[in-house]
């Protein structure tokens, strides 16, 4: 899965319920 930080950005600001949790781990490990 490739994940763009502008689409991941748009992502989160949309309706990710409890995987939203989940990209924010993500993002807080790079």
């Amino acid at each position: 899965m490739e994940a763009d930080p502008e689409e991941l950005l748009v992502w989160l600001k949309g309706d990710g319920g409890g995987e939203r949790d989940l990209q924010i781990s993500a993002l807080e490990q790079l």
